[in-house]
């Protein structure tokens, strides 16, 4: 499913998970939806997800270099959580 941004096959979607595991989050332009764009990061008690956080917008307010601004800024805000918890 999907635009045709989407991950073509296996071998590529696994490409894009791998970057956001490095990364810490995952971004979304236009893969899912036409215009619309998205950032989340996992959220984890020890090594247990337990949940997300995203992001979305239309993918004018929200281009590549501000999905990475706030995908780092979750990220960071979301570890400092688990480190309470």
């Amino acid at each position: 499913g999907g635009t045709d941004r989407a991950p073509k096959g296996p071998i590529e979607l696994r490409d894009q998970l791998g970057i956001a595991r490095e990364q810490g989050y995952a971004i979304d332009q236009g893969e899912t939806s036409e215009g619309a764009s998205c950032v989340a990061a996992p959220c984890r008690i020890g090594q247990v997800l337990i949940g997300a956080v995203a992001v979305s917008g239309p993918t004018t307010r929200l281009p590549e270099r501000r999905l990475h601004e706030i995908g780092r800024d979750l990220a960071r805000e979301i570890r400092k959580i688990e480190f309470q918890s």
